[in-house]
C-alpha cells in the first residue's frame, strides 16, 4: 500500500512540475516584451503582436490536435508531449 501511495505522489509531482514548466514557457515573453523588443530594435507593439500571432497558431493548433489524437490513450499522448518539449 505504501509504494503504491509514493508512486501516486511521484506522478503527482512531476506532472505539476510539467505545467510550472508549461505555463512558465507560454506567459515568459509576456513580461520580457521589452528586452525582446530592444534586442530585435522592435517596437513593444510589434512584438506583441507577434505573440498574439503565436498565440492564435497555438490554440487553432489545438483544435485541430485534439480531433486528431483523439483515440490515442492519454498518458502516453501526454509522456510523449513532455519528452519532446
Amino acid at each position: 500500500m505504501r509504494e503504491n501511495s509514493y508512486s501516486s505522489w511521484l506522478s503527482v509531482i512531476v506532472l505539476s512540475l510539467a505545467a510550472v514548466i508549461f505555463v512558465t514557457a507560454e506567459l515568459l515573453p509576456i513580461g520580457i516584451l521589452h528586452e525582446i523588443g530592444d534586442t530585435y530594435k522592435k517596437s513593444v507593439g510589434t512584438i506583441g503582436l507577434i505573440v498574439t500571432g503565436y498565440a492564435w497558431v497555438v490554440g487553432i493548433s489545438a483544435i485541430f490536435s485534439t480531433s486528431l489524437f483523439i483515440n490515442i490513450e492519454r498518458k502516453k499522448l501526454l509522456l510523449k508531449i513532455v519528452i519532446l518539449r
